[in-house]
């Protein structure tokens, strides 16, 4: 008898843990650090480098956000993308907690690790000033070659381009478009790219709203079925992304590249359309990651300086022609 319930036990305990291990969250926010960290957990410092180094938690991994840009804040490429997180010494199995300064940059990082495959991704929320009473050592810096190879596929499912969203919206079978940026950029009242709008059909869900909402109940918005998500630019898009998806589980897909490519093709519909004037393309949203305001300006002024010379050039062609 006192075998058969020791069996019973043990099998229980088996399958307890088997059913945690499954239903755990791959992607979740955190309110506290573990004093004991999972067993294969690392922790990666979104912070400046300078900053990592100088003080982080130990063992902590130094990967800020500006790590991921190239010049003129485009992302990284795929490739590119698995060789920096192998230079952060990640292979992809491992279960990373995420911590930093800037919620933007914070769940920027976590979401390209999850976006990369990731196994498992945790956002600690809590501000890098509430945990400096922990023990502070010098983070490690990323290698300059790779020091693991970051081996787990993407998740692609999750990753919109502009083209496949072109498609969708052409089909006439877009699903549920949601737009985190705030309501005067969504109205084309602000704008911080060549065209002001929103993309055809989306609805405003501004993150700041999101953010407020995930400290106090993350059951109050609406349940969307797989919705794809944007919102200005890369850096806010796949934090938008993060927040809806660790935060409040919702099925999110990403328009990776955000409004500010879908606003530079002309030819792409928006709707609310408006332009700027050069006060407004001036303004840099996030000085860390460069910006392409400078840019569009130029752009638009070679667009405009080119209209104006092929029209005097017909004026002065259908003069030619009369004398």
């Amino acid at each position: 008898m006192r075998k058969a319930v020791f069996v019973f036990c043990l099998f229980f305990t088996i399958f307890a843990s088997v059913d945690k291990a499954i239903t755990a969250p791959a992607f979740s926010y955190a309110s506290k650090l573990e004093t004991d960290l999972p067993s294969g957990a690392v922790i990666v410092d979104v912070r400046p480098q300078e900053l990592c180094l100088k003080g982080s938690l130990s063992g902590a991994r130094c990967l800020p956000a500006a790590d991921f840009f190239g010049p003129h804040g485009r992302l990284v490429n795929f490739p590119d993308l698995s060789w920096l997180l192998g230079t952060a010494g990640l292979s992809g199995n491992e279960h990373v907690i995420v911590v930093g300064i800037s919620p933007l940059k914070r769940d920027f990082v976590a979401g390209m690790l999850y976006l990369a495959g990731q196994q498992k991704v945790t956002i600690l929320r809590l501000s890098f000033a509430e945990l400096e009473a922990e023990s502070l050592s010098a983070g490690q810096k990323r290698a300059n070659i790779r020091s693991a190879v970051h081996s787990t596929p993407f998740r692609a499912e999750m990753i919109i381009l502009r083209n496949e969203l072109d498609a969708l919206l052409k089909s006439n079978k877009l699903p549920d478009l949601l737009d985190g940026r705030s309501e005067k950029e969504y109205w084309g009242e602000n704008i911080r790219t060549f065209r002001g709008g929103h993309l055809p059909g989306a609805q405003l869900l501004p993150a700041a709203e999101l953010r407020a909402l995930l400290k106090k109940d993350t059951q109050s918005i609406p349940d969307f079925s797989a919705p794809i998500v944007y919102a200005h630019n890369t850096l806010e898009s796949v934090a938008y992304f993060s927040l809806l998806r660790a935060g409040f589980g919702i099925e999110a897909r990403v328009f990776l590249t955000g409004w500010a490519d879908w606003a530079m093709e002309p030819s792409l519909s928006v709707d609310s359309l408006s332009y700027p004037d050069k006060q407004s393309l001036n303004k840099i949203s996030n000085p860390e990651i460069p910006a392409q305001t400078y840019n569009y300006w130029l752009l638009a002024s070679v667009v405009i300086l080119a209209g104006l010379v092929l029209m005097a050039w017909g004026i002065f062609s259908k003069k030619g022609k009369r004398t």
